[in-house]
């Protein structure tokens, strides 16, 4: 099977268990991605068949509904 993606990260000492050879592992880089990075990604990638600005667009406003239905369902 083929590798797509690899994560790099630390090992740590695990506190949580008293075994010395158990270890915690502790992404060694964190990054955030916009919105339109992540529709853009989608399109140059191949797997949107619309493009960038109406994705953006639409996961905007799946969100304002989403955010819209969920208060909805607090008050009821």
């Amino acid at each position: 099977m083929a590798v797509l993606h690899t994560i790099k990260a630390w090992l740590y000492d695990n506190p949580l268990t008293v075994n010395q050879n158990d270890y915690a592992a502790r992404v060694s880089a964190e990054r955030t991605l916009s919105m339109r990075e992540i529709c853009e990604s989608a399109v140059a990638r191949g797997g949107a068949d619309i493009n960038a600005s109406a994705m953006e667009h639409a996961v905007e406003l799946f969100h304002k509904e989403m955010g819209y239905r969920l208060c909805d369902t607090l008050n009821t």
